[in-house]
């Protein structure tokens, strides 16, 4: 038997996103529970660069952009930014974390001290919608 304590005790869910395309996940095991993703293909509807991608994609082709499409064209402009600025001293540019606050219709890249990206977006589930956890 539960304790009145051992009831309020609610341990987060700290899971990858593919386990919310499983089959076999229920509703009791997400409900009232904080729950955090590891998220890598994130994409954030709300993001005012991703509705514009959208529209601009489907304008020219006719069909909603895949998530391989949002990363060709956020690392095509994230080059084409550092590119710009810097030319042929963009590794000045990787070095500079200015570089990285631009927008993104993914999470972003950041490339300091490493030659990986390392943003990793971890998402939450709030309002019945995952959305980045901050």
């Amino acid at each position: 038997m539960l304790t009145a304590l051992q009831k309020d005790l609610s341990t987060p869910l700290v899971t990858t996103a593919e386990a919310f395309q499983s089959s076999n996940l229920s509703g009791t095991t997400v409900a009232g529970r904080e729950i955090y993703c590891i998220d890598p293909e994130f994409i954030d509807n709300e993001n005012p660069e991703v509705d514009k991608f959208k529209k601009e994609y489907f304008a020219k082709y006719g069909s909603i952009p895949s998530y391989y499409s949002f990363c060709g064209y956020d690392m095509t402009l994230f080059w084409g930014r550092v590119l710009s600025k810097y030319g042929v001293n963009f590794k000045k540019g990787l070095d500079d974390l200015d570089t990285y606050k631009q927008s993104f219709s993914t999470s972003g890249y950041d490339y300091t001290q490493s030659q990986d990206n390392q943003v990793v977006p971890i998402t939450t589930f709030q309002n019945y919608k995952f959305v980045l956890a901050k």
